[in-house]
């Protein structure tokens, strides 16, 4: 089955095989003399694009249902931003940047960081109940995918709870009504697919990468007029994006309400997390030994969000 979320140009492909180098799971083909992206392998790192010389892929995340919905008076929009937003536009910009997102139409904009308040909730309530011997955390889709379609054995281990973006996105439909869309606005492309998969859940995905590219045909500008910053309530779960920072929301959670006794753990990067998986599966793990418990933050991406791949690449983090 040929993907669905990224496109190949043709083109501009030179046939150099960085791609088919850089995959780590191999989910990409090349015969006769055409590359393509397998879907039923893929899961959405983004790798391929960002290693891609020739700008041979893009991401098929098409606006135009999302500026359907800004542009319709009747229909209440509201935008769930990522709170990666603070590494790539920066904290200085925080008004002007909720400023930008209102000019392009939406009502409200709000941090994705109050579903990850909800979803640290929900694992600490897990690890309080101690039943499971490791919990996989589930925040990141490309990860998610990773396990199930290589790794089905550790299903199990898998946290029985959303990611941020769809926690946030109930919260806002619980709150102003089912019929309230909502867009995530942030750094990744596996949750165009995510998104997509739960449309109960929220609405539509814009890229900061389509975002740039929005603002700049409208011609709003980071240098317009900023929206008064009011002040979110203090949610300490902004911290998701960076290396820990699950984990250190979990455990802001253990130092209100009692340690769970599981051992943590975070682990970045695609090639870390599968080798991770694999000694997991192989029950090579010195915690399991010793009749511990683990608790496991996993990101995909190197640095974490911060680093997500649908970031203008003038504005990732160096790793």
């Amino acid at each position: 089955m040929l993907m669905r979320y990224i496109r190949v140009k043709e083109a501009n492909c030179k046939n150099c095989y960085k791609c088919l180098k850089h995959c780590a799971v191999k989910s990409i083909s090349y015969i006769n003399d055409r590359v393509e992206v397998i879907e039923d392998g893929c899961i959405l790192c983004g790798r391929c694009i960002n290693v891609c010389p020739q700008k041979a892929k893009t991401v098929v995340n098409d606006p135009a249902a999302v500026l359907g919905m800004l542009a319709d008076p009747g229909v209440r929009t509201v935008a769930s931003l990522a709170p990666s937003y603070i590494g790539v536009y920066g904290r200085e910009n925080r008004g002007r940047f909720i400023a930008a997102l209102k000019a392009l139409g939406f009502d409200e904009v709000q941090e994705t960081a109050l579903g990850a308040h909800e979803v640290s909730l929900r694992y600490k309530e897990l690890l309080d109940a101690g039943e499971m011997p490791a919990v996989l955390g589930t925040c990141c889709p490309a990860v998610n995918d990773l396990i199930v379609k290589y790794y089905p054995s550790l299903t199990p281990l898998m946290a029985p709870v959303v990611s941020p973006a769809l926690a946030h996105g109930r919260l806002i439909k619980q709150e102003q009504g089912a019929d309230t869309r909502v867009v995530f606005v942030g750094p990744c492309l596996s949750k165009i697919k995510e998104i997509d998969d739960h449309p109960e859940s929220a609405d539509g995905v814009l890229s900061f990468r389509m975002l740039d590219r929005l603002l700049e045909q409208r011609g709003i500008s980071l240098e317009d007029p900023a929206e008064p910053d009011k002040a979110m309530p203090p949610v300490f779960s902004r911290v998701y994006p960076i290396p820990e920072g699950i984990l250190r929301d979990v455990r802001h959670q253990e130092a209100e309400n009692g340690d769970s006794g599981y051992q943590m753990m975070s682990v970045c990067g695609l090639q870390n997390v599968m080798s991770f998986l694999k000694e997991l599966s192989a029950g090579d793990l010195p915690f399991s030994e010793k009749g511990g418990k683990l608790f496991v933050e996993l990101n995909s991406c190197e640095g974490g969000c911060v680093n997500g791949p649908l970031i203008a690449e003038d504005k990732r983090a160096a790793y």
